[in-house]
């Protein structure tokens, strides 16, 4: 009679099937020689008054023959499997600041936009005109106003400079006390954006600190 040790030698069979959409897998230890027949069974050889029968399902399946001592590790199959370590589809990046504002030259992150060579500013809520354009003032070529992208520093609606020159509604929003505040729209100004006295309200009511101010 055959021991058992005897009965575990011969190839390692993992069985992967599936049925019904669901995967399912096997691993049996068979003799080193065994026999199928035509009724789709197949029949381990006797060995002592035991044999070892597995029944096959007649759907599609996929079977993997190791030798020796090989373990069964993890599978992974299928498109789905694939699929699921891919970045999510339609996936957009967090945030938009390239998209321009319609009839503007700034984006949609702006509170406030100004474009220096049509003298022009707005308002922007939302990524959408809010207010303007409205005539604006830049500064003269040795004076220029700054270019780039600022963010509102302080507020004084009072405020006059050290030449004791008045700024009435002041918005202050980038270094050496350049401001959006009332002023001439004739004269260049000394680097700040000169606006009427209504407009320079209406911005010095609406920017509030940290918002963010364009100039093209």
């Amino acid at each position: 009679m055959s021991s058992h040790a005897d009965r575990n030698r011969g190839p390692k069979t993992i069985t992967l099937e599936l049925d019904g959409g669901n995967l399912w897998a096997g691993r049996s230890n068979l003799p080193a020689s065994h026999s199928s027949n035509q009724g789709g069974t197949r029949k381990g050889n006797v060995v002592g008054r035991h044999s070892k029968v597995s029944a096959l399902r007649s759907r599609r399946r996929l079977t993997a023959v190791t030798v020796g001592a090989v373990g069964l590790g993890s599978v992974l199959l299928g498109p789905a499997a694939q699929a699921a370590t891919g970045p999510a589809a339609g996936a957009q990046p967090a945030g938009d600041a390239t998209t321009l504002v319609e009839g503007t030259p700034c984006t949609t992150t702006a509170k406030a936009c100004v474009d220096l060579a049509t003298r022009q500013a707005w308002l922007i809520t939302d990524g959408k005109v809010d207010g303007g354009p409205v005539a604006m003032m830049p500064g003269a070529p040795d004076q220029p106003t700054p270019v780039g992208t600022f963010h509102v520093q302080w507020k004084d609606p009072h405020h006059v400079n050290t030449l004791d020159q008045p700024m009435p509604w002041s918005v202050f929003f980038a270094d050496g006390g350049v401001a959006f505040h009332e002023g001439s729209l004739t004269r260049y100004s000394a680097g700040c954006v000169h606006l009427s006295d209504a407009d320079a309200q209406h911005y010095y009511q609406t920017l509030q600190v940290g918002d963010e101010v364009q100039v093209h």
